[in-house]
């Protein structure tokens, strides 16, 4: 076996526009593994729901897709540190299942209704917790 040299695990993260993927090589190791995601696919869809009770990604948003659609983000990537005011996001409307609006500091962010509040997100506002594939699956 070649010796990989590495000390520590190395995570990779692509958030991908209709799907998301993470791969990892353990330190011993030297082939990249991508994790399975909770339904054991290796690919999650970019897709972010919000309900009354809670937020929703991957498999779990695009389920309810039909019946969330004005609280259902997709096509994030398109949006990502871009002002609100950039001229391609008047193309970005017409594709928002949600509705996209100006946020904090001119960001374009998305209007939804969640925890039976009005919020407004960009996408840049979003913890790590909302990446569509959760990267703590790639320790298990």
């Amino acid at each position: 076996m070649v010796e990989s040299g590495l000390t520590h695990p190395i995570l990779g993260i692509d958030v991908g526009t209709s799907s998301s993927k993470i791969a990892y090589i353990k330190p011993q190791g030297t082939t990249v593994e991508i994790v399975q995601n909770e339904v054991n696919n290796r690919t999650s869809p970019s897709v972010v729901g919000f309900t009354k009770r809670q937020r929703l990604e991957a498999d779990g948003a695009q389920s309810l897709i039909k019946s969330n659609l004005r609280n259902t983000v997709r096509y994030f990537k398109h949006v990502l540190c871009k002002k609100f005011s950039d001229p391609e996001i008047e193309n970005e409307q017409w594709w928002a299942l949600a509705g996209l609006t100006q946020g904090k500091n001119g960001d374009c962010a998305y209007e939804v209704d969640y925890l039976d509040e009005q919020k407004t997100y960009s996408v840049s506002d979003w913890d790590p917790n909302s990446v569509p594939m959760k990267p703590e699956r790639a320790t298990a």
